[in-house]
This record gives C-alpha cells, sequence and structure tokens, in this order.
C-alpha cells in the first residue's frame, strides 16, 4: 500500500474514534492538540522506521530562526509528512500551505528537491464559514506542489461531524475515494455559479457525475481518475457524456 494510503487510513482511524471537535473556543483548542497526539502516535505506529519531531527544522540558514511548529510532522523514507489541522477557512489552507511549502521544499545539500505529503486536515467551523472555497483552495494547493516538486503529495480533507467521517479531496489516492455529498454540492455551485449553467443543464451533468460514482462502486480498485477515462473510452460516441466528463475532471483535477 502507498505511503498516502496508509496516512489516509490512519486518519480515518483516528477521527471515526475520536471526540468532535465542537464547544467553545477553548474546548476546541484542546480537543485539538489531543487530536495532534493521537494523530502523531498513530502515525509513528502505522509506519517502520518513521522519524517524529516536533518541529519542522530548515537545511539553510536563512530560516533558523523561524520554527514553525506543525501539527503533525514525521518522516518517512525520502517523504517529510505534515499535517495541519484548522477549521474549514480557506485563508488558514492557503496560509499554512505557503509557510510549509517554502519551508520543506527547500533543496538539499545535493541539490536534490524534497519530497512532502501535506495535509490539510479542517474540522467545521461556523454555519458562515465556506466549504466550497476551501475545496476549491484544496485544488489550487495540489496544482501549485505539484509544479514545486512532482512527486510530492497534496491531501485536502474535512471531517464530518455528524458521523466523524472523513472527506478527501485528492488525486493522489491509489485507493477508491467514493464521490461524496458534499463534493456535489461544491460542483453544483461551481457549474451555476462560475459556468453559468441552467437547473436543467446542471442536472444532466450531475446525471452523468452519478455515472463515475457507480463505477467507482463496482470496481473498487479504480481511482476517479480512472473511471473518468473508463467512461470516456465507453461513450466516445455520446458527445454530450464526454463533454460532461471532461467539465467535472477539469473541475476536480484543476487540469493536472
Amino acid at each position: 500500500m502507498k505511503i498516502q494510503d496508509v496516512l489516509m487510513n490512519d486518519i480515518e482511524d483516528v477521527i471515526k474514534n475520536f471526540t468532535p471537535i465542537t464547544g467553545t473556543r477553548k474546548q476546541k483548542s484542546d480537543t485539538v492538540k489531543k487530536l495532534q497526539e493521537e494523530l502523531q502516535k498513530h502515525i509513528f505506529g502505522s509506519f517502520q522506521n518513521c522519524e517524529t519531531e516536533k518541529y519542522i527544522f530548515h537545511d539553510t540558514k536563512k530560516y533558523d530562526d523561524i520554527h514553525d511548529r506543525a501539527d503533525v510532522y514525521a518522516k518517512k523514507d525520502d517523504y517529510e509528512i505534515i499535517i495541519e489541522i484548522d477549521t474549514t477557512r480557506a485563508d488558514q489552507i492557503s496560509k499554512k500551505f505557503v509557510s510549509r511549502a517554502c519551508y520543506n521544499l527547500l533543496p538539499k545539500k545535493n541539490g536534490e528537491k524534497k519530497k512532502l505529503i501535506y495535509v490539510a486536515l479542517l474540522y467545521q467551523g461556523t454555519q458562515s464559514m465556506n466549504v466550497d472555497e476551501c475545496i476549491k483552495y484544496f485544488m489550487y494547493c495540489e496544482t501549485i506542489l505539484k509544479q514545486l516538486s512532482k512527486d510530492s503529495i497534496f491531501i485536502g480533507a474535512i471531517i464530518q461531524n455528524n458521523n466523524q467521517s472523513v472527506v478527501f479531496y485528492t488525486s493522489a489516492a491509489s485507493r477508491n475515494t467514493i464521490i461524496e455529498d458534499l463534493e456535489i454540492d461544491a460542483y453544483t455551485d461551481y457549474l451555476r455559479d462560475e459556468c453559468k449553467f441552467k437547473e436543467g443543464s446542471i442536472d444532466q451533468y450531475l446525471r452523468t457525475l452519478s455515472k463515475v460514482h457507480d463505477c467507482l462502486v463496482s470496481d473498487p480498485k479504480l481511482t476517479i481518475r480512472e473511471c473518468i477515462n473508463k467512461l470516456l473510452n465507453e461513450n466516445k460516441s455520446n458527445k454530450d457524456i464526454t463533454s460532461h466528463l471532461r467539465k467535472y475532471n477539469t473541475w476536480k483535477f484543476h487540469n493536472m
């Protein structure tokens, strides 16, 4: 199993047995600290020969006086793993990502680029916080990280308070990632607000999206991208379906 799949399984295992992050700001802060500890412990137990540290350390003197604390940090093989836990705010995602990517993608002493697995793990904040914008920024961060280091991996994740499950947003998973209602809502907003599609057209696009979901269910070994390619090959003569699939593919993976 690939390192990113093990990591996502670890996150799911911890979250489903963990106390929901709710209450006052102080209560949420205390719960997040406990979650950090549980994730660090779980990851250390899953990966053999895994190093864990409290701080992100740097190879160049330029940043020696800056010690930003990562919520969860580990090294495994050639990868540095960072998990940042925040509320569902796009500005928090981008601020943390820029900082950590800058420090951890500085070249090694031999000139090679480092490999980073970055997880933005979000929990539900106030009702006014825009979850759809967070999903959009997941795609932005993934695109940027791939340009900085082609072997690095970005994983966006949102904890669902209703059942303590986790919805992942990444193109890096080799495991099957089922399309969730939250993503369908975000895709609907994209079609309506950015593409300016009318409701009838949106319904047609969502019916095509259900074909991707059915493909994932019927063959759990396939990724979303593999299902899209499979359906494109099977529906070459149907311009509507192929157009709908390409639109979803562009939105999901941001032309990557």
